[in-house]
């Protein structure tokens, strides 16, 4: 049986013993920017090798729409990385339960106010491992 040999790249956004991380989206937008593929990938490759599992995303919005609207777009963005770490998991062939997804829409802001900088912080998904 051939084994597989993974170089494991450990950015200092993916450490041992952290249990959260964050992407962030564009404006409206609920797609991964290439940066954040990069952090799924390393969030895969770290369940890949160590004892922990993908527990929960919850995703979130920045003030500027309706509250229906932002429930959504957080939805939306949330199960878009829990498809993307699954993905990844699932090319390493390595199985995971299912972990939950919701959103809380625009609250929980990061940086009080409605400057660009304060809205982009906004616009993110927190990834939950146990």
């Amino acid at each position: 049986m051939k084994t597989l040999s993974l170089t494991v790249v450990t950015p200092s956004l993916v450490v041992p013993g952290q249990t959260r991380y964050i992407t962030h989206f564009n404006e409206n937008k609920s797609t991964l920017t290439s940066q954040d593929l990069l952090t799924c990938q390393q969030i895969a490759l770290y369940i890949a090798i160590h004892p922990v599992k993908l527990e929960s995303m919850v995703g979130y919005t920045d003030p500027l729409d309706t509250h229906v609207y932002n429930l959504a777009l957080g939805e939306r963005r949330s199960v878009s990385v829990e498809m993307q770490i699954r993905k990844d998991l699932t090319a390493m062939h390595v199985p995971q339960s299912k972990a939950s997804t919701a959103s809380l829409g625009a609250t929980h802001f990061v940086e009080a106010g409605l400057s660009n900088s304060a809205r982009a912080l906004d616009r993110r998904v927190t990834i939950v491992l146990s």
